[in-house]
C-alpha cells in the first residue's frame, strides 16, 4: 500500500481507465484515460471488500469523510457505500475528464478492548496471598 497505485481497472481491450491507490486508510481513483459515464461510456460500480488492517485486524469500516472529487462532475459522497470491510463506489452518474480523480478516508471503530494480560491477574493473586500470610504472621 502507498507508493503509486495497487491496481488498475481495464477496459475490455486491455486499455487502462482507472488506477486505484490503497493507502493506510484512504481510497484515491484516478481516471488514465478520460472517458464520459453518464454518456454510456461505460456504468461503472467498484466494490473493494474485505480491507483489512494490518495494525487493527478487527477494524470496521463506518463511513467515509474528506470527500475530495477534482474533475469530475457529479461525484458525490453519496456515491460510496461503506460496508463492514469493503466500499462500493458508484460511478454510473459521473463525468470524469482525462487527469481527474476522487478520494476519501476511511473511518472505521477499532477492535475492541485489549484484554489485561494474565499475568497481571496472577500478580493480584498473589499480592493477595503475600497480604494473607503477613496478616496470619501478626496474629
Amino acid at each position: 500500500m502507498g507508493g503509486g497505485p495497487e491496481f488498475s481497472l481495464l477496459r475490455d481491450g486491455g486499455d487502462a481507465l482507472f488506477a486505484i491507490d490503497l493507502d493506510d486508510r484512504s481510497i484515491t481513483m484516478s481516471n488514465i484515460s478520460g472517458f464520459n459515464v453518464a454518456n454510456g461510456d461505460l456504468a461503472l460500480t467498484v466494490t473493494l471488500g474485505n480491507l483489512v488492517w494490518s495494525n487493527d485486524p478487527a477494524a470496521t469500516i463506518t463511513g467515509i469523510e474528506n470527500f475530495v472529487a477534482t474533475g469530475i462532475t457529479g461525484g458525490e459522497p453519496g456515491d460510496v457505500t461503506t460496508q463492514t470491510n469493503g466500499v462500493v463506489i458508484d460511478y454510473r452518474v459521473t463525468v470524469w475528464s482525462v487527469g481527474a480523480s476522487l478520494s476519501f478516508d476511511l473511518t472505521t471503530s477499532h477492535g475492541g478492548a485489549i484484554p489485561e494480560p494474565g499475568s497481571l491477574a496472577l500478580f493480584l493473586v498473589a499480592l493477595g496471598g503475600l497480604g494473607f500470610m503477613m496478616r496470619r504472621r501478626v496474629a
